[in-house]
């Protein structure tokens, strides 16, 4: 399963509005968890155990980035974080073998800012296409049934931040 919903809005912690930081968790970390779990008690259910979870997480997910506005999200993409190594620690101490990947791109041109209302970048910053991540889900799951790539970090040659 690949959890890839997300959700950004500009929300100053100071004078932000609490319905868009509501939203902001509502999509980037209870309905990740939600879908984890039901994907999971799927896959028990049917005695799968080499299935995969990829979450596509966020390099905000890691670090604040220099957008003003930005750290509720960012926030929430440390929940990610979290909750990816939770599951796999969870998973582990099931017996499971059922893999877990944090993917954290870094500027990607998808239409998550245009639906914020929020530029997605400055003409000047490199940015990624959604085939650049979708390469590289492809490529986790080519790895062998021994080998869980827990983190994979991935940006634009030439981004500053």
């Amino acid at each position: 399963m690949v959890n890839n919903a997300g959700l950004v809005g500009k929300a100053p912690l100071t004078s932000g509005d609490s319905d868009i930081w509501r939203n902001i968790y509502e999509v980037n970390v209870l309905a990740l968890n939600i879908c984890t779990r039901e994907a999971v008690q799927s896959m028990f259910a049917n005695n799968i155990d080499d299935g995969y979870i990829i979450n596509i997480n966020s390099i905000s997910g890691h670090r604040l980035l220099p957008m003003d506005g930005h750290a509720m999200y960012a926030a929430s993409k440390h929940g990610v974080t979290i909750l990816t190594d939770a599951l796999r620690r969870e998973l582990v101490n099931k017996k499971s073998h059922i893999k877990v990947t944090s993917i954290s791109p870094g500027l990607t041109d998808t239409e998550i800012f245009e639906a914020a209302k929020w530029p997605a970048h400055s003409s000047d910053e490199p940015i990624m296409k959604p085939e650049d991540i979708a390469d590289q889900v492809l490529h986790l799951l080519k790895t062998p049934p021994n080998i869980q790539i827990t983190e994979l970090t991935i940006v634009p040659v030439g981004l500053r931040f």
